[in-house]
């Protein structure tokens, strides 16, 4: 009886319950994959975008150009180039093309002044054609010829402008798709988890289109570019971590590889701030539409 009372009060063996499968089964989530929020949406083509990215990295190699070209060139200087798209800065605004637009713009002109030499009044005229086929590229309602004419001052013709956009597609092999900055920078800010963040974007965008002042900046590729971007901004807006393995991943350079290239954007943001020649990207930056992002300093940023 005795026996059997304490039988009663011993607590038996605990026996562990039988894990739950809807819990075990669970896959836990890859931080390295951020594109998982998207599967269900068909425009993201999430299925295509490891061999999307892998092209473009391949093409990437066909679009660098040689940052010394200006020393071929025996009647324009870099102070003309930057002097240039300062003013292309503009009628981009004026026009309100796509960012996108921009950015070929630019390449296309690089790519056209580096395989030809071009005396210092059609300058203009190269510039005004590369946005026009750019916009072709990008728009989808380009501005017409007769905006181009007017937006020249009328110091070349409609005969003219057609006659330079032909040279220019023939030298350059009507080879337009090349990447740009643009191609990576939507990816690298999602990396970052700053998709939605507007700030962040006008932020990288500024640097970017800082970049094209300075003939240095044509020795990094587009997507080192965008990496160091991505990076530098980060820094100055005090983020932590500045850098993460899963942008290292998506993006291919560990920071280290970036430090250079850092540094350059932390010289042109410090001169944008005190020279003229950047006044219409400045001036754009500094609106509320774009954030006002430079009002951002790097004065807690050491040179790396």
């Amino acid at each position: 009886m005795q026996d059997s009372k304490v039988a009663e009060e011993t607590p038996s063996a605990v026996v562990p319950e039988e894990a739950d499968p809807s819990i075990t089964n669970v896959e836990l989530p890859d931080p390295f994959d951020i594109d998982s929020n998207d599967t269900g949406n068909q425009f993201a083509v999430t299925e295509y975008l490891s061999d999307i990215h892998r092209m473009l990295r391949d093409n990437e190699e066909r679009c660098i150009i040689d940052h010394t070209y200006m020393n071929r060139q025996p009647d324009i200087n870099a102070r003309m180039r930057v002097i240039l798209n300062d003013w292309l800065i503009e009628v981009h605004l004026k026009f309100k093309l796509r960012q996108e637009t921009l950015y070929l713009c630019f390449q296309l002109i690089d790519r056209f002044l580096e395989r030809n030499t071009v005396p210092r009044q059609s300058l203009q005229l190269v510039g005004v054609t590369g946005l026009m086929l750019a916009s072709k590229y990008e728009e989808i309602y380009p501005p017409e010829i007769r905006d181009y004419v007017y937006i020249c001052d009328n110091a070349y013709t409609r005969d003219q402008i057609l006659k330079m956009e032909q040279t220019m597609l023939d030298k350059l092999n009507y080879t337009l798709s090349l990447p740009t900055c643009w191609s990576w920078m939507k990816r690298f800010a999602k990396a970052a988890h700053k998709e939605n963040d507007l700030e962040f974007f006008h932020l990288l965008s500024y640097m970017i289109e800082l970049s094209y002042f300075q003939m240095k900046m044509l020795s990094y590729r587009p997507s080192m570019l965008v990496a160091a971007s991505v990076c530098f901004a980060k820094k100055m807006l005090k983020e932590d971590p500045e850098w993460s393995e899963v942008l290292q991943h998506h993006t291919g350079y560990e920071m280290e590889n970036m430090k250079q290239c850092m540094n350059d954007l932390r010289g042109l943001i410090l001169q944008a701030k005190n020279e003229t020649q950047y006044k219409a990207v400045y001036k754009k930056f500094s609106h509320s539409k774009y954030s006002q992002v430079t009002r951002h300093s790097v004065d807690h940023i050491q040179e790396m």
